[in-house]
């Protein structure tokens, strides 16, 4: 590339009462970074699509780097030649997201530099330019994902949230329950055992009473039959033998 092209490609910024910012083409930037230009392309590629960081364009809608792009993905790069494979450019992202000041998705050099509001812009020409409308159709399905994603993320933890609770009240009913069921396994075993203790000392009274009965009978008919030998003894002869007989 001649000199004068390169020079060509340095868009110049300046304007009354601003300080000039220069611009480099994706292949000075690749250059610069030390990087093959398709692995930049994809790089910048992948953080438009994560809407982490925009790049502007020239007139001929080459993407353009200012000194803040480069050290954006000078950062990049060090991250990725650091921890390889394992650092995405997802987790990347977030990174940059806190450590520089990202662009939005404006990608044209002409409206920065303007720095419009929405009722100087020609409608009709924004609705009439493809890329314009391309751009637009994803940011509106980009923010319908993030949307979805919002309400899905929002949904789970609510219902997680309330798995939560319901297993804990759960725990804590079954807890209950058995512990009541305890109460009442024991309870019923101390009235058994009350029962039962209760029923051996009636049956043992009324063993001690049938058996004081019994001996009083048997004590009765020992004493009855001791009085008629008594009688039978003290009798006369001949009258023991007739009754005997």
């Amino acid at each position: 590339m001649s000199e004068d092209t390169n020079r060509d490609e340095h868009v110049g910024a300046a304007q009354s009462g601003k300080i000039e910012v220069d611009y480099v083409t994706l292949g000075e930037a690749a250059h610069r970074l030390d990087v093959p230009q398709p692995t930049l392309r994809s790089w910048v590629d992948k953080l438009e699509e994560l809407s982490v960081h925009y790049l502007l364009r020239n007139k001929r809608e080459e993407r353009i780097f200012d000194a803040n792009d480069i050290n954006i993905f000078r950062f990049l790069k060090e991250m990725k030649d650091q921890h390889g494979r394992r650092a995405t450019l997802a987790d990347i992202g977030v990174l940059i997201r806190e450590k520089f000041e990202c662009r939005g998705g404006v990608t044209d050099l002409d409206l920065v530099k303007k720095r419009a509001n929405l009722n100087e812009i020609d409608i009709e020409y924004m609705m009439d330019n493809e890329r314009f409308m391309s751009k637009l159709q994803g940011f509106v399905n980009l923010s319908l994902q993030e949307m979805k994603e919002d309400v899905r993320s929002s949904l789970s933890d609510e219902m997680n949230e309330q798995m939560d609770q319901l297993r804990d009240n759960v725990g804590q009913t079954i807890s209950e329950l058995a512990t009541k069921l305890n109460e009442i396994i024991t309870e019923a075993n101390e009235v058994q055992s009350n029962q039962y203790q209760q029923f051996v000392a009636a049956s043992r009274e009324e063993a001690d009473m049938r058996s004081k009965i019994i001996a009083e009978q048997t004590k009765q008919m020992l004493d009855e039959k001791k009085i008629r030998q008594e009688i039978i003894d003290s009798l006369p002869f001949f009258v023991k033998w007739f009754v005997k007989k």
